[in-house]
């Protein structure tokens, strides 16, 4: 019987390139695909507290703290979600995890198409600790969610950023870790969304080979020697992924070999393609991997060299200080307009890049000194997990959390004076503010939650 029968919903010239391709794992993949429902998986956060409510399943082998959940809660209405406690990924893509502990410790990292930022939430956990990521994102509200997924998370040691490669390497700014998630054609999501089945043409695997030739082309230069490049996708086709592959190795870049326990799922492109040395890239394919469709494979400049770190700009703000006290390396920097920033000593970087590229977040926000109304402590200072702040707390119960979290008026009790933290369950939510005895939310309006509520 003809793979196609498996694949009534799927674009036809889809799946005959499949079958040419792919031809022993084609109707395994096209099955899963049209009759098994996508897998709901979550990372932790091992710097915040846990989660337990949620309907955990079996923990997934290739990722720390990471767990397949039994069914899809309504994420959206669970506080600890908005404090930042987990991000919800697609487990495939979390095999990077295992990737990222494969390499040398590495200081300056760079994650080139970053948004929504599950990945780069993936190497900020695996940053030195002096390090730092930069992550970059073209598309304004893809930044805005990337952004949104970074403040929740917590690490001060990222900064977002948006323009072209060639701008990041014309900055002077080098990197020992580029990722590259290439925009691709979107294959490997077919089972969850169905808008990337629609959105599918004949020509959209070829332009995007175009594509992630140019901005892997763009960026090369900004490795700096002994750095490693991971170049992944989440797509099918030969040509956006062994094929840049080979490209990739003819730029004098030498193919670095992943580990990956056979019992994973995760298949060696050296099964498929007699072109692809063992062990140089995998393939997650739905069927065989408990996830979606996922390729990863990294490549290791020649020649290494030291780095050299200059010293960054430190400011002392007394009142600041007296609220604030940023842990390990971190340091308080003064940024334009009385704003501060708990930073390490390489976010000299962002400086550098902010002459080339619009810097969207510069990290480790901790707020501003107004001129009438003292200090101002940033919603991203109420979610970090490297600053100690000096501030009351205030417990939500759910109902009451959620109504924060939809800045939805109400007035609570009992409230703290001038600012304060609001939490629930031991989760930090943001901040709140007593002007007069009246409970002032000071949630940013675009993180809000829009679903209707009941009534307190």
């Amino acid at each position: 019987m003809s793979s196609f029968f498996y694949a009534m919903n799927l674009p036809i010239n889809f799946v005959s390139r499949v079958e040419r391709e792919l031809p022993k794992h084609a109707e395994t993949l096209f099955t899963a695909i049209s009759e098994n429902a996508p897998l709901v998986s979550i990372r932790m956060n091992a710097a915040k507290r846990g989660a337990k409510h949620l309907p955990f399943d079996k923990q997934i082998p290739w990722a720390k703290n990471a767990f397949w959940l039994k069914e899809r809660p309504v994420f959206t209405l669970d506080p600890s979600f908005h404090a930042g406690a987990y991000y919800v990924q697609e487990s495939s893509s979390m095999v990077l995890s295992a990737v990222l502990a494969q390499l040398p410790s590495y200081k300056r990292a760079l994650d080139v198409c970053a948004a929504p930022g599950g990945k780069s939430l993936l190497i900020a956990d695996g940053l030195a600790d002096d390090g730092f990521l930069v992550c970059n994102e073209v598309v304004p509200k893809r930044a805005d969610i990337l952004k949104e997924n970074v403040k929740r998370w917590g690490n001060s040691r990222v900064s977002i950023v948006s323009g072209e490669a060639a701008e990041i390497v014309a900055s002077g700014c080098e990197f020992d870790l580029i990722l590259v998630d290439a925009p691709c054609s979107g294959e490997g999501l077919f089972r969850r969304d169905a808008d990337a089945i629609s959105n599918w043409h004949t020509a959209l695997p070829e332009q995007c080979a175009m594509l992630q030739k140019s901005i892997l082309a763009s960026i090369l230069p900004a490795l700096v020697p002994g750095g490693h490049l991971i170049y992944s996708t989440c797509t099918f086709g030969r040509l956006e992924n062994e094929v840049i592959w080979h490209q990739l190795q003819a730029q004098t870049l030498v193919p670095v070999e992943l580990h990956i326990p056979a019992e994973w799922g995760f298949i060696d492109a050296a099964n498929l393609f007699d072109d692809m040395p063992k062990s140089s890239a995998f393939r997650a394919i739905p069927g065989y991997a408990n996830g979606e469709g996922f390729f990863i494979s990294v490549f290791k400049r020649s020649e290494s060299i030291a780095f050299t770190i200059k010293n960054g700009v430190v400011k002392d703000e007394p009142i600041v200080n007296s609220f604030v006290q940023p842990k390990g390396s971190l340091k308080l920097f003064a940024l334009a307009g009385q704003q501060f920033a708990a930073l390490p000593e390489q976010w000299e970087y962002v400086l550098r890049l902010s002459k080339k590229l619009k810097v969207i977040y510069p990290a480790g926000e901790v707020g501003l000194m107004h001129p009438q109304n003292g200090f101002i402590p940033a919603h991203g200072l109420a979610l970090s997990t490297d600053v100690e702040v000096d501030f009351a707390r205030h417990t939500f119960d759910l109902t009451q959390a959620r109504w924060y979290l939809a800045r939805k008026e109400f007035t609570p009790a009992i409230i703290p004076n001038s600012y304060f933290l609001v939490q629930w369950d031991g989760h930090t939510l943001g901040w709140a503010f007593n002007k007069n005895g009246k409970f002032v939310n000071c949630l940013p309006a675009a993180y809000k939650i829009r679903m209707d509520l009941p009534r307190i």
